[in-house]
This record gives C-alpha cells, sequence and structure tokens, in this order.
C-alpha cells in the first residue's frame, strides 16, 4: 500500500491529499476529475521486462528490411533508413532530422534510459544518476511517435499498391509489435513508485524532507516531473527529488504559445496548398496535395483510409489551432476569480484532447518519408564519364559518401570511425581532463600522465602492427574488436579505479586506438577503387576531426547535466549500440583484405 501524500492536479492545479491506495486502485481530482495516481501490480518488473523487449524490436525494425517494391523486373528493397536517407537526397535534411529523431533516437533513448533506471532499482545497484536519467526518458519519450509510424507505413502502402508489387518485410511485423509493446509498458508502469523507489535508495538530486506536507502552504509548488509537492527557496529553485525546474506557472506561457498558434495558423494554409509529393510512373505523374491523396483514396474506394487520413492530416491541425485559442481566450477573459472556474472541467479536457491528438498530425512526414523511400527505384546507372572539369568541394564529399554508400567494406568502417570520434575522441577531450580534476584531484601533472599513457599506447599498436598486420586477412574482425575495448574501457572509468589503473586503462585505450587507426586506413586504402582513394580517405579523417568536436560538445552536455559517471556511461552505450549495428547490418565481421605486394 502507499503513502498519503500531497499532491498538485495536473489538470486543474487544486491541491489535494492522495489517499493511501491499494495496487489497482486509482485516485482522481475531486474537482475536474483528472487522474491523480493509478497504482500497479508488479509494475516494475513488468516494465523493465517490456522496454527490454521493445529495444529488442528497435532494432530488428531499424535493421531489417520493410518492404520490397518491384515493377517491370527491377526489385527495390527498404528499410526505415532509407526514408530519412531520400530526405537528405532530395535536400529535405530538417524534415530527416524529425523522422530520424521521433522514430529511432527518442524511443532508443527512452527505452535504454528506462531500462538504466528500472534495472538499478531491481537490483539495487545504485547507479548514478537514476532521478534525471528517468526524468530525461519521460520527456524525451514523449516525441517517440511509432503508433503514427505505423498509420503512415499503413497508408503508404496502400497508396503504391496499385502501382507497383509490393511485399511487407520483417520490420512491419516489428513495428506492430512494438506499438503493442510500448503502450502495454507505458500502461503498467507506475512512475510515482519509480519516484519513490529512487528516493528510498537515496537516489534522488539532492535531500527530500522527511515530513512530507499535507496540507497546502503559500508558496508550495507541485513539481511536473515527479509530482513531489514542495516549497521552493527562491526564485530559481529545482525539486529536490528529480532536479527539474520549479515554476508556479511557466514564464512568458501565454505570449509564447500564442505566437506559436499564429505562426502555425500562418502556415497551415500554405502547408494544405501547395503539393507535398510527385509520384512518377511510367513517364508520368503530377503534383499530389494533402486533400488530392484523400481524393486518391476516395477514387479507389477506401473510404475508412481516406477518412483517418483527412482527420489525420487536415482536420486535427485546425482542431488543435481552435482548440488552443479557445483555452488561451478563456483563461485571459475568465483570469478573475470569479470566473476561473467557469467551465473549469470542459476546459481540462479540452487541454488532455489538444495534447494527445496533435502529435497525429506527424502522419504527412512520416507518409512522405516511405513514399520517398518506397517510390524510388531506377535502372543501373551508365559507366561514369570523364568529367570536363573538376567538381566542387562539396561534390566531391557527396561522391565520395556516394560511393562508400555503396561499399559493404567501405561503409562500416567509416561508421565505426565516426563514432569512434563522437562517443570516443569526444569524452577523451571534455570529460577525462574532468575526471582528473574532480574525482581524482589531480592538476596538469596527472593530466599530463592520463595523456601520455594513452599516446604511448596508441604508438605501440601503431609500430606493432606496421609490421606484423601485413598477413592479416580478417581485419574487420580486428577493428571491432579493437572499438569494442573502447566501450569497455569508459565503463571501467565510470567505476573510479585507482589512479594507476586509470592510467593502465589509458594505455589499453591507447591500443585499441591504434590498431583501429592503422587497420581501418588499411582497409580503405585496399578496397577503394582508385578513382575515390583520395575522397574516401578524407572522410576517414573528417570522421575523426570533425565527429571530436561533435562528441565532446555532447560529453560536455552530459557532464554538466547527469554529472562524469554518466558521461561517460552514456557514450559507451551508444557506441555499443553502433558495434552491434554494423555488425548486424554488414559483414565486417567476415569480410577479409589482403595486402597486394608492391
Amino acid at each position: 500500500m502507499t503513502q498519503s501524500e500531497l499532491r498538485e492536479c495536473p489538470g486543474c492545479g487544486r491541491f489535494q491529499v492522495v489517499p493511501a491506495l491499494e495496487p489497482g486502485e486509482t485516485a482522481r481530482c475531486v474537482r475536474c476529475s483528472t487522474v491523480l495516481r493509478r497504482t500497479r501490480v508488479d509494475s516494475l518488473p513488468r516494465a523493465l521486462a517490456l522496454n527490454v523487449a521493445a529495444l529488442v524490436l528497435v532494432g530488428v525494425l531499424w535493421s531489417a528490411m520493410l518492404m520490397r517494391v518491384s515493377t517491370a523486373g527491377i526489385v527495390h528493397d527498404t528499410t526505415l533508413v532509407s526514408g530519412p536517407a531520400e530526405l537528405v537526397r532530395q535536400g529535405l535534411w530538417p524534415l530527416a532530422i524529425a523522422v530520424a529523431f521521433t522514430t529511432a533516437f527518442a524511443p532508443l533513448c527512452k527505452h535504454l534510459g528506462l531500462i538504466y533506471v528500472l534495472s538499478g532499482l531491481m537490483l539495487r545497484l545504485r547507479l548514478p544518476g537514476l532521478g534525471r536519467v528517468f526524468r530525461l526518458a519521460r520527456k524525451i519519450g514523449i516525441w517517440a511517435m511509432l503508433e503514427v509510424l505505423l498509420l503512415g507505413v499503413f497508408v503508404a502502402f496502400t497508396k503504391l499498391g496499385d502501382l507497383v508489387h509490393m511485399e511487407i518485410g520483417p520490420a512491419v511485423y516489428a513495428l506492430v509489435a512494438l506499438t503493442i509493446v510500448v503502450v502495454w509498458a507505458d500502461t503498467v508502469l507506475d512512475s510515482h513508485e519509480v519516484w519513490e523507489e529512487i528516493e528510498r535508495q537515496g537516489g534522488t538530486v539532492s535531500g527530500v524532507p522527511s515530513d512530507r506536507l499535507q496540507s497546502h502552504r503559500d508558496g508550495a509548488v507541485g513539481c511536473e516531473s515527479c509530482g513531489l509537492v514542495s516549497v521552493p527557496d527562491g526564485h530559481d529553485a529545482h525539486c529536490p527529488r528529480c532536479g527539474a525546474a520549479l515554476h508556479a506557472r511557466k514564464p512568458a506561457s501565454f505570449h509564447n504559445t500564442w505566437a506559436f498558434v499564429f505562426a502555425a495558423a500562418v502556415l497551415y494554409i500554405p502547408a494544405n496548398y501547395y503539393p507535398v509529393l510527385t509520384v512518377i510512373s511510367s513517364g508520368s505523374g503530377q503534383p499530389s496535395t494533402i486533400l488530392g491523396g484523400v481524393e486518391e483514396l476516395l477514387s479507389s474506394h477506401m473510404y475508412p483510409l481516406a477518412l483517418l487520413v483527412f482527420f489525420a492530416s487536415i482536420l486535427v491541425p485546425l482542431f488543435k489551432l481552435i482548440g488552443l485559442a479557445i483555452m488561451l481566450l478563456a483563461a485571459m477573459l475568465l483570469a478573475a476569480e470569479s470566473g476561473a472556474s467557469f467551465g473549469l472541467i470542459q476546459r481540462t479536457r479540452l487541454y488532455y484532447v489538444v495534447a494527445w491528438i496533435g502529435r497525429w498530425s506527424m502522419i504527412d512526414i512520416f507518409m512522405e518519408s516511405l513514399l520517398g523511400a518506397l517510390a524510388v527505384w531506377r535502372l543501373p546507372d551508365p559507366p561514369p564519364h570523364p568529367p570536363a572539369e573538376h567538381p566542387s568541394f562539396w561534390r566531391s564529399i557527396a561522391d565520395g559518401v556516394a560511393e562508400a554508400a555503396r561499399s559493404e567494406q567501405i561503409w562500416p568502417v567509416l561508421a565505426l570511425n565516426f563514432g569512434i570520434g563522437v562517443f570516443y575522441v569526444g569524452p577523451f577531450m571534455a570529460v577525462l581532463p574532468l575526471v582528473v580534476r574532480d574525482i581524482y584531484l589531480g592538476g596538469a601533472a596527472e593530466i599530463a600522465y592520463v595523456n601520455l599513457a594513452f599516446w604511448a599506447g596508441t604508438i605501440v599498436a601503431a609500430f606493432a602492427f606496421a609490421g606484423l598486420a601485413r598477413n592479416l586477412s580478417l581485419r574487420g574482425r580486428l577493428i571491432v574488436l579493437a572499438v569494442s575495448v573502447g566501450a569497455v574501457i569508459l565503463l571501467c572509468m565510470a567505476l573510479q579505479p585507482p589512479f594507476f589503473v586509470l592510467n593502465g586503462l589509458c594505455f589499453v585505450w591507447g591500443l585499441g586506438a591504434g590498431i583501429t587507426l592503422t587497420q581501418g586506413r588499411t582497409v580503405l586504402q585496399i578496397v577503394t577503387p582508385a578513382t575515390h582513394r583520395a575522397r574516401i580517405m578524407s572522410l576517414f579523417q573528417l570522421g575523426l576531426g570533425g565527429g571530436g568536436p561533435i562528441g565532446a560538445l555532447i560529453a560536455g552536455t552530459l557532464a554538466w547535466g547527469l554529472g562524469l559517471k554518466l558521461a561517460m556511461v552514456q557514450p559507451a552505450m551508444a557506441m555499443s549500440v553502433l558495434i552491434v549495428t554494423v555488425l548486424v547490418r554488414s559483414r565486417i565481421w567476415t569480410m577479409r583484405t589482403v595486402e597486394r605486394p608492391t
């Protein structure tokens, strides 16, 4: 049974005491009927199991075939990666970022974060940053829109079904299963129980007062993230349990919301007036608007699907704008104490309806991404002719990227190399000096020692493999093992070993770096055609030089927001995911490369 506690209703803002609840019971606001808490039976273990299953399904979703399109003897396999890639090829990189964030990055971060927190609580591991990770996972989980993606897949399949022959791949079944598992996991998770367990195990940001408020007090504020009611000390106070900023009302919320409503209303007209895509079949085609797509579905007698697309693409944005305008006007006109309660229940329900339906307007972006990937099939390109003039810098880079994408031996090496720049070089530049200073209380000399150990390992590996690696053939396997060492080293560093052990870890890390650099360059020199060798080697160098500053920014931000330990654990986990993805998506583990005698 839970303990009674003071809560602020997230719907109407009324403070009230939530009584002790048995598993399976629900407490609602006495004024607006908003659910204040709903307890679950065995919430933590069930949620952990379902999130692990969801993480596996996310990997299958992004690695397996989505659909196979065939027409006139040409077969074209697509994955979810093909959608954002085609948007980038068309110059629509902001949409590509939005699609990748809502369908890959947000779900991945959500499930990894929840697994990290729930496993730590279940096993009582006292992992660092449990409260911050759980709050971040809950926040970023709002942007995971897999159920909207599922509808987009269904619409794209229906629109192209009359033009080409299409086969559903394993990724579609994984998406259906993932949608069900995610809804199930969100349903069984009692977030309040998680926060209470984090507090019991001492994982809060700061000390939480043992004597909780049992009645409303002047200045009391309910935390939007964890629900704890406390009295902030100052203007910039933060929740003692989860670290979220506390404020009675969001600063400048009316002005900001009105600005976005007006901007969205202005963009709503051209978004529905201008065409969103053009499908060309057999040399003919015409631009299609959102409403035109609905008309095509109606002409094909797909009335339920046409109604669904019309509602999600046209009515949902309109309803959301109207609903926001109604709530803003009501809040401004009924600001007086006597009229603030007028229609309060109806306005609260309208708020939750607007918050829920808004995500479904993303279906158009998902549908365009999928159609762009599915509807692009071409005959093999003719042999290239010698260029009449030297290509521009950006054209050279684009040609190098295209050559790398076509080779099953080049792109895995470049992908791992870029991951090294982001997830290894970044923490080495931004986090390791802070670790030496704050954890080991060292200065310039100690920072010099760890750098010396690392680069000594790099030099030793480079000289050793300069002579030993000439007869190696499974260089890809050696690269994967060397890169994996870096993830293990970061995890070991997060355990705060003695300083001499830290230097030893840096030396081993340097050995892995030396192996990766020398063998990665060797593989690219062997397998890259002479016409593109300079461009591919430039991309190899750009992966380190360009990924390093990006990784330093990310690692520094993690260190500032989540602490030094988590700033080492998160890059290690992210690099592990990249390594597994490369192993699944390529044949780097089995590819053979032998140096040709000169």
